[in-house]
């Protein structure tokens, strides 16, 4: 059976507006994403990984080109039908820190809850089990401004995935966590890509990681952006493209970056 065409771009130019003419960071994004595929998006900072993903979810507009999910215009799309659909965690700061972790994880529920708010026993269920699968539930009552940025991470993690969407956008999810908690992380994305068909795209600086977990990877360069599997990335020698030849190299048989 084919998988479910989630998200495809065609001749994609993404940028940010201006007074006159918006500026443009990259064109030509073709891409194809499917259901329960888990895509990690690479490349040096500015390249615009973040715009990729801001655009993906309409908070930038396209300059050119567009976008289709689950073969529909994303632009057809209601905010709460988007909320629906696609749950985000972009680099944020959290505004509301008198809440609770509990209480922020619980906002994730929203395009579920009746109109006063009500959690039902089903949203209790989702959001207890987000803070376990994400190891904040032993410290679900302290309140957001008492936490370290890499706590704070992690319940952004866990309001996503309360939000029990289909689609989920992550931008570097595991910054400012420390090692363990990052493979953590990596570990529970590609848990819930086998074992509930969830579509997850990411951006990450840790490029190691993203090869041993993501089935497909899309590289970003200032002149080509290369999308596919590992093994297609390294017969189109996109990996050497990242950075200067001096410093870092790509070994093509372990599949891994090293330090020259």
């Amino acid at each position: 059976m084919a998988k479910k065409n989630i998200i495809s771009s065609k001749n994609l130019s993404i940028g940010y507006p201006t007074k006159n003419n918006p500026v443009v960071i990259t064109s030509g994004i073709d891409v194809s994403i499917f259901e329960g595929d888990f895509i990690a998006i690479l490349g040096k900072n500015g390249i615009g990984k973040s715009t990729f993903l801001k655009t993906l979810t309409t908070e930038l507009a396209p300059i050119e080109g567009n976008i289709q999910l689950m073969e529909a215009d994303l632009n057809s799309y209601s905010s709460k039908q988007l909320a629906s659909v696609i749950s985000v965690v972009l680099t944020e700061s959290i505004p509301m820190n008198q809440l609770t972790v509990q209480e922020l994880i619980a906002l994730g529920r929203q395009p579920y809850t009746n109109w006063i708010d009500n959690l039902s026993e089903r949203d209790t269920e989702v959001v207890n089990k987000a803070m376990m699968d994400t190891e904040t539930f032993d410290f679900k009552d302290k309140k957001i401004y008492e936490l370290s940025d890499g706590m704070k991470q992690r319940v952004l993690i866990a309001r996503a995935l309360a939000q029990d969407t289909p689609v989920m956008i992550l931008d570097e999810p595991t910054v400012h966590l420390d090692l363990y908690h990052t493979v953590q992380i990596f570990k529970l994305l590609k848990k819930l890509v086998e074992e509930q068909g969830k579509t997850i795209i990411i951006s990450s600086h840790e490029l190691n990681l993203s090869i041993k977990f993501a089935s497909k990877l899309m590289v970003m360069n200032e002149t080509t952006n290369h999308f596919g599997t590992t093994v297609e990335l390294i017969a189109a020698k996109a990996f050497e493209t990242l950075f200067p030849a001096d410093g870092i190299s790509f070994d093509s048989e372990s599949q891994q970056f090293v330090i020259k």
